[in-house]
Parts: structure tokens; C-alpha cells; sequence
């Protein structure tokens, strides 16, 4: 098994709907906020967010971003790097964004995004870059990170 699916499957098996995105100001502040997402085999990322938040300006202007998941038990991290854009092929769109909001709606009866007015809804994805994963219950001491760039 290569790198990149040893992290698929570790990002699989936190299971954990929420993650945070890392976005840049016009400034170069950063920025973080928490958002339900989904992920495919390839470690993309997959999200919805409103045209009117700071994440979605921010991206407009620098789509260089940083997600994160974590779990405490067992505990594991998984950091993404990547580039952030609309999701415009329809393929993706339509198997993506069922599933997370199939995903997001287990644990909430409201997606919070759904709850903002301002803005028009927006399908995203994240295509990771760089990957990695840290877990830190089953790997021996030296050997707690494992990680991949991706072309």
C-alpha cells in the first residue's frame, strides 16, 4: 500500500465530519473555521460555504489552503495542504455533495452554513498537495508522521 491510501484510510477511519480549514486575508492573516466536509480516494477535499464568508474571500484572492482532522481516541491528526476552488465538474458534483450532506445531517438536523443568509451556497473542493498523517497510539517512536506530495 502506497503513502497517499495509508492516509485515505486513516482519514477514513477517524470518521469525524468536522475538520477546520486554514485560509489567508488579503493581509496574509490567517484564518480558520470549521466546516463538515467529505473526502475521495485521491485525499481531496470536498465542502460547502457561502460566497459571503471570510474562507470563500479568502480563497477568491489566495487558493492556497490547510485542513485539518483530528481524533482523541484513537489520537491522530491528518494535515492536508492544497489549492481551493468551485467544484464545476458535474460529476463531482453530484456524488460529492450528496454524500456530504448525507454525512453532515447524521449528526445535525441543519447544516450551519444553511442557517446564514448572506450568499449564495458554494460547492468546494480542496486538491490536496501535500499530506500528512501522525498516530499517535500505534506507531513506534520515530515513525509517528508518514507523508506524501501528491502531483
Amino acid at each position: 500500500m502506497n503513502t497517499k491510501t495509508n492516509i485515505a484510510e486513516a482519514l477514513a477511519s477517524i470518521n469525524q465530519p468536522l475538520g477546520v480549514i486554514g485560509t489567508s486575508n488579503e493581509q496574509g492573516n490567517s484564518q480558520s473555521a470549521g466546516l463538515y466536509y467529505i473526502t475521495d480516494e485521491n485525499l481531496n477535499i470536498f465542502f460547502v460555504t457561502r460566497s459571503a464568508s471570510r474562507k470563500y474571500k479568502n480563497i477568491q484572492n489566495n487558493p492556497h489552503v490547510s485542513f485539518t482532522v483530528i481524533s482523541e481516541h484513537p489520537p491522530v491528526t491528518i494535515q492536508l495542504e492544497g489549492t481551493a476552488a468551485e467544484v464545476m465538474d458535474p460529476t463531482e458534483q453530484t456524488t460529492y455533495y450528496d454524500k456530504l450532506i448525507a454525512k453532515a445531517t447524521a449528526t445535525t438536523p441543519m447544516l450551519p452554513v444553511s442557517q446564514i443568509v448572506t450568499g449564495e451556497m458554494v460547492f468546494m473542493k480542496i486538491t490536496t498537495t501535500w499530506a500528512r498523517c501522525g498516530n499517535f497510539e500505534i506507531m513506534k517512536e520515530g515513525e509517528k508522521f508518514i507523508e506524501t506530495t501528491l502531483e
